[in-house]
């Protein structure tokens, strides 16, 4: 009987087709998941962004202050100096480059996160901020100010229809 001999040198073109099959796959899943965090990352610095401000805006009116613009915010303290902003008026503290804004009259206040983007991410956030909010807060989207009431609406969908267009600005009004 004859033996073939092997001759084994390194390895043949199916098995490197297959190996940078499975590279690629495995890039195009880490991709993905990368993009995904990071757009989620930036949804909750934004609600966090938007929480903060009212948070120290209503501290800053209960110690008597009569301005909640965020330089006064900073400089008093009851902001980190992230939220100061710079001389085009952005905010670092807003993750999609826009303002931020703070205001306080006749026993409300309004919150407005500007350039955030339409699609998942004003979903996201329209529904984390509303599922948050306990009375008649109000929450809108949009140059047109498509408005839900939490106290009067069942739901946050009248925002989330809004959010097909943008970016906009999402105004939150304690």
């Amino acid at each position: 009987m004859f033996r073939m001999k092997k001759n084994v040198k390194g390895i043949g073109l199916l098995e490197l087709m297959l190996s940078l099959a499975i590279i690629a796959v495995l890039l195009i899943f880490v991709t993905q998941y990368y993009q995904q965090t990071q757009v989620n990352q930036q949804i909750n610095a934004g609600i966090q962004a938007v929480q903060s401000a009212y948070a120290a805006c209503s501290q800053a009116v209960s110690d008597g202050s009569t301005d909640c613009s965020l330089s006064t915010l900073v400089t008093s303290g009851y902001l980190n100096s992230s939220y100061a902003p710079d001389s085009s008026n952005n905010v670092p503290a807003n993750p999609f480059g826009g303002t931020l804004t703070v205001d306080y009259k006749s026993g409300q206040y309004t919150v407005t996160l500007g350039n955030v983007p339409p699609s998942r991410v004003c979903t996201s956030m329209v529904s984390k901020i509303y599922s948050g909010l306990t009375g008649n807060e109000t929450i809108a989207y949009g140059a047109a100010g498509t408005a839900g009431v939490k106290g009067s609406d069942a739901d946050d969908s009248t925002v989330i229809s809004a959010c097909d267009t943008g970016p906009n600005s999402l105004i939150v009004v304690y």
